[in-house]
């Protein structure tokens, strides 16, 4: 620990001196530090959106990102460039060479921070990358807010097994006397550590209400992450209005489309792309797609794709207790599970519920390569026949219309996004993110192969 706390403190040190070769550009006072199990990336937005409505010039920094690696860097809606990402990518290489502990995420943060500072944003919006307590974003003294979104299970191989333990690295993040936002639904187990860790700093501990709160056509989730983001906003005095910009694709999101091969126009379905990836993320997915499309009216088909170092018996469960019929995608990601495992991961009593790829085809194996696109295809083809009355499902009422929904991973989530694009491009705007997929970026350096 002696040595984690040591490399971190290197961390922290160079990052304040990013900081501080802004002169007046990033004072801490700019800064709003989010973290979290999940929520963090949307609740960035949420609050992103409120301040660029309000007239704000706001720098966000977020991770991972879906189709290009320029969303992680933003101002306003507007991506970083690929010239200046390139630009600052190579200056950010030569001023991390003397450090032993950069990696991908870090050299991400140098070039965030001096391309904010180039820009003299009026706030900086960080989400922190694994953790808090030891996260390169925690260089920060004094910042605006602390906010720290739900706490579940992730990542246990480095923050530990308890949620406890969890939230102790998630709760580091507060500074003393700062003002720090949660949600009343955090886990008990998480809410003592926060509360503690609020004391010792001697912070302002503002548990926000979501018990009451409801918004017609929205998810929970989406609900909870508002909420909380609302409460911020109030904090600082800034009117909610510019919420209505939010963009954060692969939360819950939903496009009506035409299945490819079909002359009606009316042969379209819905399709929902989540990127939740753990137990209880994947449960919320469950719940908010039966709270909108109810068991009565709609069969459920989910298409899972998820990562080999994640809890999949979870997240297996709580989708095939759910949903009608499940299908196993394999994303490209080098760390995505493998359909072949993922199928032999499923209980004797569910297998019913698979729905297999053609006959000519088999199931990938690692290495294999991605299939989400391709199993999306055969999806609505199949969802097609059921409307047209070609193929009837054995079990429910052929009458019921189809959702379905991609999840288990943002990767798989984003691959998805892309297949919709082939499928048809007008579900996106010009400006989507799908449309700036990354070009082959090279950067001339020792260290150019983080």
């Amino acid at each position: 620990m002696d040595a984690v706390k040591e490399e971190f403190n290197r961390r922290i040190s160079f990052f304040k001196s990013i900081v501080r070769e802004s002169g007046s550009c990033l004072t801490d006072s700019k800064f709003i530090h989010v973290s979290g199990t999940k929520g963090k990336g949307s609740t960035c937005e949420y609050i992103a959106a409120a301040l660029r409505g309000h007239g704000y010039k706001v720098g966000v920094f977020t991770s991972p990102h879906l189709h290009t690696t320029c969303e992680r860097i933003k101002i306003g809606r507007e991506l970083i460039s690929h010239k200046d990402f390139v630009r600052l990518g190579q200056w950010a290489l030569e001023r991390t060479s003397e450090e032993n502990w950069v990696n991908f995420f870090d050299i991400l943060l140098t070039m965030a921070l001096r391309y904010f500072s180039e820009k003299n944003v009026d706030y900086v919006i960080l989400e922190t990358g694994i953790g808090g307590r030891l996260d390169s974003t925690n260089f920060v003294d004094s910042p605006r807010a602390c906010v720290i979104t739900s706490v579940s299970y992730d990542h246990q191989n480095l923050l530990g097994n308890s949620l406890k333990e969890i939230a102790w690295h998630k709760a580091g993040i507060v500074k003393k006397e700062s003002e720090v936002f949660t949600t009343s639904n955090l886990h008990p187990d998480a809410m003592e550590v926060l509360q503690r860790e609020c004391e010792v700093k001697q912070a302002a501990l503002h548990v926000v209400d979501i018990s009451a709160r409801s918004e017609k056509g929205s998810f929970g989730v989406e609900i909870e992450n508002r909420t909380l983001a609302s409460a911020v906003c109030a904090h600082l005095k800034v009117p909610l209005d510019g919420m209505e910009d939010y963009f954060w694709p692969c939360r819950m999101e939903t496009f009506n489309v035409q299945s490819p091969g079909s002359r009606c126009c009316d042969a379209r379905h819905t399709v929902v792309l989540d990127g939740s990836h753990n137990g209880l993320s994947v449960k919320l997915c469950m719940q908010g797609l039966r709270a909108h499309y109810s068991a009565d009216e709609w069969h459920l088909w989910v298409l899972i794709g998820t990562g080999r170092d994640k809890n999949v018996d979870n997240m297996l469960q709580e989708i095939l207790e759910t949903a009608d019929r499940v299908m196993p995608v394999q994303a490209r990601h080098y760390r995505a599970l493998s359909e072949m495992d993922m199928l032999a991961k499923v209980p004797e009593p569910y297998q019913h519920k698979l729905m297999l790829p053609c006959k000519h085809e088999t199931l990938a194996k690692a290495g294999d390569g991605g299939t989400v696109g391709k199993r999306l295809l055969t999806a609505l083809e199949r969802a097609r026949l059921h409307t047209s009355g070609e193929l009837a499902l054995k079990s429910g009422n052929k009458n019921k219309s189809i959702v379905i929904a991609v999840c288990g991973s943002l990767f798989a989530a984003a691959e998805a996004r892309e297949a919709l694009l082939e499928i048809d491009s007008n579900l996106f705007t010009d400006d989507d993110w799908v449309r700036f997929m990354d070009p082959d970026i090279v950067m001339h350096s020792s260290k150019s192969s983080l």
